[in-house]
């Protein structure tokens, strides 16, 4: 995870991938990506894209 998170300072995520893993792991996984996506967002809060 750190890996990718050096490459994608403001989005730790690929969308596309949260898309196509959301159509092959509907339910459980779903709202755990959720819930990753918002600790993202709250670390992206606290750390400014602008840099």
């Amino acid at each position: 995870m750190n890996r990718l998170k050096s490459v994608h300072h403001c989005y730790v995520l690929d969308i596309h991938a949260i898309v196509e893993l959301s159509k092959l792991f509907p339910g459980a996984f779903k709202r755990s990506l959720q819930a990753l996506v918002r600790a993202n967002q709250m670390e992206n809060d606290q750390q400014s894209c602008e840099e």
